[in-house]
């Protein structure tokens, strides 16, 4: 998928922390309270090598990921139901087999969200590349997730390819991802790549209200995004 370069994003003030209303998301058997605690996605990035693969899922896992992330990972069906079994998170994919359809931009039909909706998957629905497709598809992309028949509770929604457009995505009511560093960063975007640059990136749209962030630098987001939860916790 070709994405658009997205807008710098601006840091806030330090009074600029968003307390949420209670929001919630549903995976699986697991119901996540996202109210002030964000989740972190590791990002699986190794390709066709299983033994690496598998190595840097458990990894990833025992760094403090509370999902893993396969999407555009080139693996095995196999190794992928692997993974899924035996490191005890919920598993984005873009296909059916995991807990989280992800990957569901605007080309996305209306069969893959009808299937999510008959298989009880969640969905990580995106809006397109650039923030202007974002802003202008990501509404009715949740609408036509609802008339499928996704309960809220199992949508949440992503602009990893524009975070620019994280307020009016919040402005939609359901919980928002980002990404702190994917498999690969688009040519000209401003995406953190290292752990310093990712652990700022996670701070200032935790702050503004993103609650998904999706990263490969699972140990160092981590630590922030705990220090973040206790922080916003305070009245």
């Amino acid at each position: 998928m070709s994405l658009d370069p997205a807008p710098a994003l601006t840091a806030p003030t330090p009074t600029a922390a968003v307390h949420l209303p209670s929001t919630w998301w549903r995976v699986d058997d697991h119901r996540y309270d996202l109210t002030t605690r964000a989740l972190v996605v590791g990002v699986v990035t190794t390709d066709r090598d299983a033994g690496r693969a598998r190595h840097e899922a458990e990894r990833l896992t025992l760094e403090g990921a509370d999902l893993l992330s396969l999407l555009g990972a080139d693996l095995d069906g196999d190794l992928i139901e692997e993974i899924v079994a035996t490191c005890g998170v919920p598993v984005l994919l873009e296909h059916p087999g995991g807990a989280v359809l992800g990957d569901l931009d605007a080309t996305a039909g209306p069969g893959h969200l009808l299937g999510a909706a008959e298989r009880g998957s969640s969905v990580l629905l995106g809006g397109g590349g650039s923030v202007e497709q974002v802003v202008e598809r990501l509404p009715g992309r949740l609408l036509a997730a609802r008339a499928a028949g996704i309960v809220d509770e199992r949508i949440a929604l992503d602009v990893s390819s524009a975070p620019a457009a994280l307020d009016l995505a919040l402005s939609l009511g359901r919980p928002v991802a980002v990404a702190a560093s994917r498999r690969s960063s688009p040519p000209g975007t401003s995406e953190p790549t290292d752990a310093a640059s990712a652990v700022g990136f996670a701070t200032v749209t935790i702050r503004r209200g993103a609650r998904i962030v999706q990263t490969r630098h699972v140990a160092a987001v981590r630590r922030t995004v705990d220090v973040l939860a206790a922080v916003l916790e305070v009245p």
